[in-house]
Order: structure tokens, then sequence, then C-alpha cells
């Protein structure tokens, strides 16, 4: 059975009321890896921390994980709970690709297990998209 990291991440209490809080996101990534064949190695959680940011005490304790090797996979709820950076984002998946840990996302079906030109593509704008969407929400506040 493949060891995994859940990755939970809000930033706003915005979040909770619209249905993705943290624990909404653990219950369906432990669903997920319940299904899939995955053992929960641990849940990491960053809460009220920007996906900007790189120094969330969460994401640096999963990319520690990942560099020791002591998961095969990082399993988050959307690209966006992990980075709404895209050179921190891609950067971080790179990384994982070079341990062979894998990186999937539940909402946007991202998973790196499976290389391939068009998934590559996708997972690079998903990442875009993360980042524009919180340039956005930057220039309304």
């Amino acid at each position: 059975m493949k060891k995994a990291i859940i990755y939970t991440r809000v930033s706003t209490g915005k979040q909770v009321r619209d249905g993705v809080s943290l624990d909404s996101q653990k219950e369906m990534l432990q669903n997920y890896c319940l299904s899939n064949g995955y053992e929960v190695y641990e849940i990491i959680e960053d809460a009220g921390v920007s996906g900007t940011k790189t120094n969330r005490a969460g994401f640096i304790r999963v990319m520690n994980l990942v560099r020791g090797r002591k998961v095969d996979a990082v399993i988050t709820y959307s690209i966006s709970r992990f980075s709404r950076s895209l050179i921190q984002g891609a950067k971080a998946i790179e990384e994982m690709r070079t341990k062979k840990v894998d990186f999937l996302t539940i909402k946007e079906q991202i998973d790196t297990s499976k290389d391939s030109a068009i998934g590559n593509l996708m997972l690079n704008q998903w990442l875009a998209f993360a980042q524009f969407q919180r340039d956005v929400i930057s220039e309304n506040t």
C-alpha cells in the first residue's frame, strides 16, 4: 500500500463557510485515500496562511517528508490549496518528481504518476490559474 501525505490549507474564514474547510478537505481526502489504496502517513495543514507564501509550516513539513522519501504521494483537495504561485508550485512538484513522489488533487484530478505531455500541460495551466485567481483577489482587496 502506498503511503500518502494529506495536505490541507485555508487562508480565510470565507473558505470555511464556502465548504472547503480544513475538516471537509480532510474528510474528502481520507475517503479518497481509502477508496484508492493509499495509507495516510500524516495529515498536514496550514490554517489561515496564504498559498503564495513559501514559509508555511505545513508546506515545509510536506517538502521535508518528500526530500526524506518518507512517502509515495502528496494528496490535496485542489492545486490552489497547495500553491497559489506558479513558480513555487512548479518547483515543489518537480522536486516531488525527482524523488519519485506522486502529486494528486481530487478537484482537478491531477495525478503526476500518469506522466504525459497533456497531463503536464494541464498541471501547468492549473498552477497558472491558481496564481491568476490569487492575483485577482489581491487586486480586488
